[in-house]
């Protein structure tokens, strides 16, 4: 899965960062600038929440969940992804990032990730 997270940092000028996190809010695999503001944890948990309710929002118009969640400001932008129904993939970014690019690759790694979740043996 580090894989994955690298070739997000690294396929993209601009992205901070990304993690991976279930959709209970636990960390999973991070590649986050090493800060205060950065706490692999505290983000797991908030891309997990933000995921959760924009497919509450989106479902007031049909019963599909979100896929895919962006937020904007002067300095940055962060992208979560829905990673099937089990966990989700947030990208860190600075707002001249190419957002297309960020999304093309989001989708890419996320699909990645399912199929290597799938194949993790269950815990036990």
């Amino acid at each position: 899965m580090r894989e994955l997270i690298d070739h997000v940092v690294d396929g993209v000028p601009g992205v901070i960062g990304a993690l991976i996190a279930t959709t209970d809010g636990f960390l999973i695999a991070s590649r986050l600038p090493e800060s205060e503001v950065f706490d692999p944890s505290a983000v797991a948990a908030m891309s997990a929440s933000t995921l959760a309710l924009a497919s509450r929002l989106v479902q007031l118009g049909g019963p599909t969940p979100a896929k895919t969640v962006l937020h904007r400001s002067a300095q940055a932008q962060v992208c979560v992804f829905a990673v099937g129904t089990t966990a989700v993939l947030t990208i860190v970014a600075e707002s001249r990032a190419d957002t297309e690019r960020i999304e093309r690759i989001g989708y890419e790694v996320s699909w990645g990730l399912v199929r290597a979740l799938e194949d993790q043996p269950p815990a036990e």
